[in-house]
């Protein structure tokens, strides 16, 4: 008689689970798709970032050089009473 009662306590359980599971799988489905398209969004504004980044390291580059030949011109060059050199 025990044994009945386990078989059917574990079938009740069982039938719960897997009303449980088929209750929710659509919207388990929604969720992954939401998150998919949001990781989607990031990354594009990660890879906006990363191409803002790397015109201003182009920039910086660029004023870099512009002001070695404005240094150069003017004639600062390497001095060993300044310690560069």
């Amino acid at each position: 008689m025990e044994l009945t009662g386990e078989v059917v306590n574990a079938a009740v359980v069982a039938a719960v689970g897997f009303l449980v599971w088929w209750g929710t799988r659509g919207q388990i489905k929604a969720l992954r798709q939401e998150m998919d398209r949001r990781f989607e969004q990031v990354d594009r504004r990660f890879e906006q970032v990363d191409r803002r980044l790397a015109g201003v390291a182009g920039e910086i580059g660029a004023v870099r050089s512009d002001l070695t030949g404005v240094a150069l011109a003017v004639g600062a060059g390497h001095s060993p009473e300044r310690g560069t050199g």
